[in-house]
């Protein structure tokens, strides 16, 4: 008969038949004692040491039941110092009992997520070596390793788990550094050289998307087809998704994207995909979704233009669309020489520069980047920021609207109606001609004019600093309620140029500068 049979009949011999459920709920918490001692390599005498024999538990079970009639009788038959020491024992054993539960709840947990654990690496290992013909190494490493770890934590004594794991840990660490230095730690894919042609009369709207890094070339050809070529290392699976394309009438998209769920040790690079589209092609539509992409467009004239990029770097140079639709989390875009009527950019993180723009609508969403115009000519701006910079220079805009909260703004040489709206950064203004409107509520605003303009400047409680250098035609009112104000000018409603400065609590400077070059 097994040990805990044995132990579990001289208890029941023992207590009396109206205890037995008594009998069942200790003996629940005892026979998970028992297998953990045993998992613990305990021998019998040990575990008895540790649990006591059955004849002292069944005196100790029928000696808690005398002094539990007694604390609930009547009269007090036992002294009160017997009977604290007993409950205060009888507690202590409550407390141990809920920490022991608790502990091999935590420890079940441990064991269920490990070997959750090897069962990824074991199936990452079939899948790679199914569907790239690819032995992932450092998975068949883990795996062999994990599943030792959960047959040495069934090992009786802790000195073999503790020597079983250290030798373990050092063979399979020794394996790691081994392949690391043959490189094959990580998988990099097999080269591909694909090219895909199509005829113009087939599309007029052309998709792509990938996880994957890529460097995009976008350029204009004599030839009457479109064709697609990429090159480079990539994943077996990617690569066989190249040409799966969605054909429509009009729409051809193509994909080349991997599962991210068994790519942890796959080691990426950047994959060049050409697109050559023809000179006179009649594309309304070009879809761009990249995670990670660098992309160049160069003279290409669509009606609709979306690009989506997680990271990476837009170019667009001479293009010309109706619409241009850009969303990045931290890609860098450039645009210069572009001629499109819309251009609407969400950059959360990324840099933001349209240079050489002709009659556009522009509007520039951005977190923390920084967003710029120059040597353009647009019909509106519009640029919001939040902890970014917004720069305007040399650009003649008829309607310009610039919103932050606490970047920096700064208009060189700009022309046309501005309006300004900080919070707590700072205003940099120079030589800008025609209609100014800036409201600063805490931070500097400084103006340094060769020019005279009309507006009005206003502020909380930050400095407003103007320098004026051409003032024969400019007139300042000023209004500071409790700050210092020091001006060289007076209130002149017979100048042409009108400026109102106001603030609450700021110090206001305005100063007559005719030597300013």
């Amino acid at each position: 008969m097994d040990f805990k049979e044995k132990f579990y009949q001289k208890l029941r011999r023992g207590f009396l038949e109206k205890d037995y459920e008594e009998l069942d709920d200790l003996w629940l918490e005892m026979d998970h004692q028992i297998d953990r001692m045993r998992q613990e390599g305990l021998s019998e005498e040990e575990m008895l040491d540790n649990l006591g024999s059955p004849e002292e538990i069944i005196d100790d079970f029928y000696e808690d039941q005398k002094f539990e009639t007694a604390m609930h009788a009547e009269k007090v038959v036992i002294p009160e110092e017997e009977l604290k020491k007993v409950y205060k024992e009888k507690q202590r054993n409550s407390f141990n009992k809920k920490i022991d539960l608790m502990k091999r709840i935590a420890q079940k947990l441990f064991l269920n997520l490990f070997l959750l654990i090897d069962v990824y690496f074991a199936s990452y290992f079939i899948v790679e070596l199914l569907r790239e013909k690819h032995i992932s190494y450092i998975t068949l490493i883990l795996t062999i390793a994990l599943t030792l770890c959960l047959f040495i934590n069934r090992l009786h004594t802790k000195k073999r788990k503790i020597i079983a794991m250290c030798a373990l840990f050092l063979t399979s660490f020794t394996l790691i550094l081994l392949i690391a230095q043959k490189e094959l730690l990580f998988y990099s894919g097999s080269q591909v050289d694909q090219k895909v042609t199509i005829s113009p009369e087939k599309i007029s709207q052309l998709s792509v998307d990938s996880n994957l890094p890529l460097t995009v070339t976008i350029i204009p050809t004599s030839s009457k087809n479109y064709s697609m070529e990429l090159t480079g290392k990539m994943p077996q699976s990617a690569k066989l998704k190249v040409n799966e394309r969605e054909i429509g009438k009009k729409h051809q998209q193509f994909s080349v994207n991997m599962y991210k769920i068994y790519s942890i040790f796959t080691k990426y690079s950047f994959l060049e995909l050409m697109i050559h589209v023809p000179e006179k092609a009649d594309l309304t539509k070009l879809n761009l979704d990249l995670a990670c992409g660098y992309v160049e467009i160069s003279q290409l004239n669509v009606n609709k233009l979306n690009v989506n990029i997680h990271k990476g770097s837009l170019l667009l140079d001479k293009t010309h669309q109706e619409k241009v639709n850009i969303q990045t989390v931290s890609a860098d875009i450039i645009s210069q020489n572009q001629t499109s009527k819309t251009i609407e950019i969400g950059n959360e993180h990324g840099k933001t520069i349209i240079k050489e723009n002709k009659n556009s609508q522009i509007s520039i969403e951005s977190t923390s980047g920084f967003s710029s115009i120059q040597d353009s000519a647009s019909a509106n701006v519009n640029i919001t920021n939040k902890t970014g910079k917004i720069a305007m220079i040399d650009s003649k805009i008829q309607s310009t609207t610039l919103k932050n909260n606490q970047g920096e703004i700064l208009v060189l040489g700009q022309q046309g109606k501005t309006m300004i709206s900080n919070n707590s950064g700072k205003i940099v203004i120079k030589n800008m001609e025609g209609e100014l409107h800036a409201n600063n509520e805490t931070g500097a605003t400084i103006l340094t004019q060769s020019v005279p303009l009309s507006g009005n400047v206003a502020s909380e409680k930050g400095i407003i600093k103007w320098i004026q250098n051409d003032s024969n035609n400019i007139s300042f009112d000023i209004i500071n309620l409790h700050g210092t104000t020091k001006s060289d000018f007076t209130k002149d409603k017979t100048k042409k140029y009108q400026v109102k400065v106001s603030s609450d609590s700021g110090d206001i400077k305005i100063i007559n500068d005719n030597t300013q070059d």
